[in-house]
């Protein structure tokens, strides 16, 4: 509807002011109206009254940002941006990345070689368990990575309660091994021990300290299982179903250091006087992929060798026990007869071993370089020894009354 408005016009309408109108889409009709309501408008060069909490005279311009935009008797105002960077830079284990509606700073989860946040498992887990001073866990705890307390290797922390697995430490192939080869310590490197394959049979190779945990080459690090479970899996078997001679083993056999495999266990104690016997362990499952040994006995061997047959232990000078053989007028079997041939040049009796003492005399010594009998042996009755003729009994002779 198109409106004329009447003569004469009022500068500063105002509401309430009334006027009279001409209709041109209704036949011109004159019809008088009211103001209701003024919209004013800013004269060129001058500010608004006020916009949005702000008064007075407000200059709006158009800039990189912003954008002024003529819609009728409105100007639309648009802003795009919202600051001068495109990508944010983070730190780790922030991560960042071109600013996207979506956004993309993010942070990762804690993994063995990655920092980050704990799961929610992690977090009921750990949460509260340790502080700076110590802590105690009272549920299970199973680590999959190393812990290591501060100050190795002079620590003077400890943990304390049960261990459900292995104990075992960090050493330096001195050669090739492999897993479950047992190992002595063969010298050091740097603040690291150097181990090589056990030999019953040398003191230079011994005493074990416990089974290699997976396979090394010389010169590489190489973990040792000195106590606790060393067992097989699919990608790193451990045969417990024969020993390294080959014998058939079983639930519960005792496995000892071998003296003819180095760096091998055998069921049956190793033989020979010069070999050295190590108890290293026990089979707790009889596998041939995935057996377990349960160690022990590492670090010692027994502290009385083996003995050959016909020999004793004799004190040495040191107070140690040393093996002998009897030697000069006596030998002694390995059933335990104890044969004297002879007392100072002279033949002597024999008693074998369990013999029975008879009525019958044992044989006298005589023909001596003295030139007389040195002893005469009889074995008699009570009856017997009553009625020796006179005059009564010998005295170079010793009476065994039976």
């Amino acid at each position: 509807m198109a409106i004329n408005y009447t003569y004469p016009v009022k500068g500063s309408p105002s509401i309430n002011d009334e006027f009279l109108i001409i209709d041109s889409e209704d036949s011109n009709a004159t019809k008088q109206v009211t103001i209701s309501s003024v919209l004013e408008l800013a004269s060129v060069g001058s500010g608004v009254a006020s916009f949005n909490t702000l008064t007075g005279d407000v200059t709006i311009t158009a800039g990189d940002n912003v954008t002024l935009t003529t819609v009728g008797n409105n100007i639309e105002i648009s802003a795009t941006g919202g600051g001068g960077g495109s990508a944010i830079t983070a730190t780790a284990p922030l991560t960042g990345g071109v600013i996207t509606t979506s956004g993309v700073v993010g942070i990762a989860q804690s993994s063995v070689s990655t920092d980050g946040y704990l799961s929610k498992d992690d977090w009921a887990t750990f949460n509260n368990k340790f502080s700076s001073t110590g802590g105690t866990i009272s549920g299970n705890v199973t680590i999959s990575g190393n812990v290591t307390l501060a100050g190795w290797q002079e620590s003077p922390y400890e943990f304390r309660g049960d261990l459900d697995g292995a104990m075992r430490f960090t050493a330096v192939a001195d050669e090739t091994l492999s897993k479950g080869d047992v190992v002595y310590l063969s010298g050091n490197s740097g603040d690291t021990v150097r181990v090589a394959k056990a030999d019953a049979s040398s003191d230079l190779t011994m005493p074990a300290f416990g089974f290699v945990l997976s396979s090394a080459t010389s010169g590489n690090e190489v973990q040792i299982i000195t106590a606790g479970n060393i067992h097989g899996s699919g990608p790193s078997p451990l045969d417990t179903t024969i020993d390294s001679d080959g014998v058939s083993l079983t639930f519960g056999d005792t496995l000892y250091v071998s003296a003819t495999t180095p760096g091998g266990f055998v069921k049956n104690t190793p033989q020979g006087e010069n070999v050295f016997i190590q108890n290293i362990g026990k089979v707790v499952r009889r596998q041939g992929t995935n057996g377990i040994i349960k160690v022990g006995g590492a670090g010692r061997t027994n502290a009385t060798p083996n003995l050959n047959s016909g020999k004793v232990f004799v004190g040495n000078s040191t107070n140690q026990s040393q093996p002998r053989a009897i030697s000069g007028d006596a030998t002694l079997s390995n059933t335990g007869a104890l044969t004297v041939t002879s007392v100072g040049g002279s033949t002597a009796a024999n008693v074998a071993s369990g013999a029975a003492l008879g009525s019958t005399s044992l044989q006298k010594i005589s023909n001596n370089s003295y030139g007389y009998s040195l002893l005469q042996f009889e074995v008699l009755t009570q009856n017997d020894y009553d009625l020796l003729p006179a005059p009564g009994p010998d005295p170079d002779t010793i009476y065994f009354i039976v």
